[in-house]
């Protein structure tokens, strides 16, 4: 076994909660996205080679100095977001990106500009196309996804599904489409 999986669970948890006083220092999340963030860290007692190989990887994500000031850049900037209207519009802007990626739509292409227009204009943020794609340049870090892959793979739940391709897609064809 791995020698950050043979530490005593305190020490785990102090590492978990160092990242998370660091992330969330001075900043008032909802509880329940506090809650989300400290839920589900640690080994159970038995567990699996993939869940020692996920805690060596989550421990070596939370001890990365640039993942932990993104984490916290990224937290700053969503407490603001529910009075945006971003999220909802997040998750409308990724079903339409998956489906483009799986058509195989490159984002310069004449169809991911349609696509893009479909996103934004029900949504009102056509004219707001430049913040959109701030926005998304800032929020989006696929190091956070695999910090709740990782805690998943620990807690033994199945995976989910990545919403990095999908992003990764969407930014480039705003840019693509300004």
């Amino acid at each position: 076994m791995n020698k950050l999986a043979e530490m005593p669970p305190t020490e785990r948890r102090k590492m978990i909660d160092d990242f998370l006083a660091e992330v969330f220092q001075g900043l008032e999340p909802s509880p329940a996205r506090a809650q989300r963030w400290a839920a589900a860290w640690d080994l159970p007692t038995d567990p699996s080679p993939g869940q020692v190989d996920a805690w060596v990887e989550l421990a070596g994500l939370v001890s990365d100095r640039d993942f932990r000031r993104r984490t916290r850049q990224v937290t700053e900037y969503g407490i603001q977001l529910p009075a945006s209207g971003l999220e909802e519009l997040v998750d409308w802007a990724t079903q339409h990106a998956v489906a483009a990626l799986l058509r195989g739509c490159p984002p310069d292409s004449a169809e991911a500009a349609t696509v893009v227009n479909r996103i934004l204009e029900p949504s009102g943020w056509s004219a707001r196309r430049e913040e959109l794609l701030a926005d998304l340049e800032i929020l989006f870090e696929p190091r956070i996804e695999r910090y709740w892959q990782l805690t998943a793979v620990i807690n033994g739940l199945p995976p989910f599904p990545t919403y990095v391709p999908a992003f990764e897609w969407l930014i480039a064809a705003l840019r693509a489409h300004e």
